[in-house]
């Protein structure tokens, strides 16, 4: 007799995270997915779900030395669930990637759904099918895995992430050297052909270190769209420092949040003021889009959101700031849309001449002392 119970399984993301040297290190497969019954209605008891590799379809032998995972759920309302394959200790070895063929298979309360879904590099949703009491499992009616990214390639780095946000900060710094020595497509780093470093969901911690964007065409970019999910923090380290330190004039940033700590340093109204963004002046290839930076703007003040008193001349696509945004008593001549900031931005006490504002707001005492700027729709 056919067991009413129904299994729809989602990978969301998965990531084999490789380490930024030469050699492999463990990853994880970030999967979800939803229980329901034989009438579609929602399974909310506990189950165990069992992850294996396997090198075949059917048969087979079993990858990672044995790599086994076991996770008991416990599905919301919705029969929904999430899990990780290859956490608590027990992450999936690197080796397992190395491998032509690799086939995931999924065990639910004992019984394992079949046939085994094979895992490639193709941006499609898995979803497997129903399972039965008898014995004999039913199918995985589903498509290729979702998501499947190795860990590096030759134009890409993925930042490896893990539970502890300093770990993470280290590695995201790791991960932006690694992007600087690759050559995308066998070729030199170029306007065409860039390199960029994927930074996944998480807490990256950077303490008094910097992220320094140093390098032409070597781009840093959240995986997620919601950018307050690549967070970025740390207390910078004085005068003339950071948390993104941007020297680099071709470069592209995307979906993430920087934010600067409470420092003890003090400001001083200066292009040397410690802020959570600190680019060069004047870097006209730069494109930042979907990025939010704060700043410690407590009583007294120990650094800003972006630096102050310099020109901001590059492309600004729906990024926010706090307080002396976007040229505080410096220059803003970029472009700017859907940007929003605080009071004193957009080259007050500066100007914004030749600077181009499309549906951008901030606070009182923005846009301009001087200049001739054009503003659409701004307020």
């Amino acid at each position: 007799m056919r067991n009413p119970y129904r299994i729809v399984l989602l990978i969301l993301g998965m990531f084999p995270l490789m380490s930024t040297l030469a050699f492999s290190v463990p990853g994880l497969i970030s999967y979800k997915g939803q229980l329901t019954d034989a009438s579609g209605g929602p399974i909310t008891d506990p189950v165990d779900v069992t992850f294996t590799l396997w090198d075949a379809e059917t048969g087979g032998t079993q990858l990672g030395s044995g790599f086994s995972d076991t996770d008991s759920v416990t599905p919301n309302a919705d029969g929904i669930y999430d899990t990780l394959i290859g956490d608590d200790n027990n992450q999936i070895p690197g080796s397992v990637f190395g491998n032509d063929s690799v086939w995931l298979n999924v065990n639910v309360d004992g019984e394992d759904l079949s046939p085994r879904t094979r895992l490639t590099p193709v941006g499609a949703a898995l979803h497997a099918g129903s399972a039965d009491t008898a014995g004999d499992a039913d199918t995985v009616d589903g498509l290729d895995a979702s998501a499947f990214i190795k860990g590096s390639a030759s134009a890409y780095v993925v930042v490896e992430t893990t539970d502890n946000a300093v770990t993470n900060g280290t590695n995201l710094m790791a991960a932006y050297a690694t992007a600087k020595a690759l050559t995308p497509h066998g070729q030199a780093l170029g306007a065409d052909n860039r390199a960029v470093v994927l930074v996944p969901p998480g807490k990256y911690d950077l303490g008094t270190a910097q992220l320094e964007m140093d390098t032409q065409f070597v781009d840093v970019a959240g995986l997620s769209s919601l950018r307050e999910n690549q967070h970025v923090y740390g207390t910078a380290n004085g005068a003339g420092t950071g948390v993104l330190r941007q020297t680099a004039d071709n470069v592209k940033v995307e979906n993430l949040f920087f934010e600067l700590m409470p420092s003890g340093f003090g400001t001083s109204f200066n292009d040397q003021d410690p802020a959570a963004y600190f680019p060069d002046t004047a870097l006209g290839n730069t494109v930042v889009r979907n990025c939010l930076f704060k700043g410690d703007e407590g009583s007294p003040y120990f650094g800003w959101s972006m630096r102050v008193a310099i020109e901001y001349a590059g492309l600004y696509d729906n990024c926010a700031g706090l307080n002396s945004s976007f040229g505080d008593t410096g220059i803003a001549s970029g472009t700017f849309t859907n940007c929003t900031g605080g009071s004193y931005s957009f080259g007050w006490v500066g100007n914004a001449s030749g600077g181009k504002f499309y549906f951008c707001s901030a606070g009182t005492d923005s846009f301009t002392t001087s200049g001739s700027p054009t503003v659409v729709h701004c307020i």
